[in-house]
């Protein structure tokens, strides 16, 4: 029909959303609902019952993370390619939100999640996105909007808790304080009007990011002082000399002098993949030797499969 905008192809369509959603990162945000589920059952419908909570907790937080920063995100050149406001329309994506909101709430009901564990990750997590990065009031927003998650599922099974899930939970806290808030202020350094790394005296000048050493350094303590609750979770010491991964690679990348996203995107690799795989081997004891390999296979499986429909390559999609 004359006039009208030939729709793009299907692929590029289910592209655009797995982006919006970061679909490809999935495996980094529910591996805390698979070992929290694997350390009191081996159960498969109840296994998978908690991986679809948090597979729904995670399509929607990052769909409203990126319905608040669309403004933002489409000055960014780094997100020249981002479909929010160009191949999908905002009010589309509020319209996908809507559904997701109302899917969500009516599975946890079904699954009797905790409310206050519950309202605790939504809330926190509504309060991060529509916070500035800049303020001190997205620390402990950023903390607590994802860090429950294995409480609600191990408390959602057996109505307690452990101190190894609540190591946990405080071991994910600083992920995302590290990860989240940290990482992705050095990524967006360049970009940002403000951000976290901004406040704290960072800048970039030409291509020569400009930063005080103490704030440089904070990063990578806050990333080494997650050993703590790693060691008391099972006591498990290949986690932690495991662990020496992510920490070599937050300092060389906080204290890289030139701006360079494709080094960084690196560096994130290296800090994301290696924590999570940490966590995991932290649990062998109770989860054993088999479901390690699995889920160390799963995650990277699910990454590159996502990665490569995407792009036909397994790049970064952590913008």
């Amino acid at each position: 029909m004359m006039g009208t905008t030939p729709s793009p192809p299907l692929r590029k369509r289910i592209s655009d959303w797995l982006v919006i959603t970061r679909f490809p990162l999935v495996p980094i945000s529910t591996v805390y609902a698979l070992i929290a589920s694997l350390a009191v059952t081996r159960s498969l419908p109840v296994i998978i019952e908690w991986f679809v909570f948090a597979l729904l907790f995670h399509v929607l937080a990052f769909t409203d993370n990126n319905a608040c920063d669309w403004m933002v995100d489409i000055r960014n050149a780094n997100k020249a390619e981002f479909p929010i406001g160009k191949s999908v329309s905002v009010k589309d994506v509020y319209r996908f939100e809507a559904i997701m909101s109302t899917v969500f709430i009516a599975y946890s009901v079904y699954l009797r999640v905790d409310p206050f564990i519950l309202g605790t990750m939504v809330g926190f997590g509504l309060l991060y996105n529509r916070t500035s990065k800049s303020s001190l009031v997205s620390v402990p927003a950023v903390m607590l909007s994802y860090s429950p998650l294995p409480l609600a599922v191990y408390s959602g099974i057996t109505h307690h808790y452990s101190i190894p899930i609540i190591m946990l939970v405080v071991y994910a806290m600083l992920y995302l304080l590290h990860n989240t808030h940290f990482m992705g202020s050095l990524k967006d350094l360049k970009y940002d009007d403000w951000n976290l790394m901004k406040l704290l005296g960072g800048r970039v000048e030409g291509d020569r990011i400009e930063a005080p050493t103490f704030v440089r350094l904070i990063p990578t303590i806050i990333k080494a002082s997650s050993i703590i609750p790693l060691y008391f979770m099972y006591h498990y010491i290949p986690a932690l000399v495991f662990f020496i991964i992510p920490i070599v690679a937050s300092y060389y990348t906080f204290m890289m002098k030139t701006y360079n996203q494709r080094k960084m995107a690196i560096g994130f690799y290296f800090m994301s993949i290696p924590s999570t795989y940490a966590i995991v081997m932290a649990f062998i004891p109770v989860i054993g030797i088999i479901n390690f390999i699995i889920i160390a296979l799963f995650i990277p499986l699910w990454r590159f499969s996502f990665n490569y429909f995407i792009t036909g390559f397994p790049a970064n999609t952590e913008n």
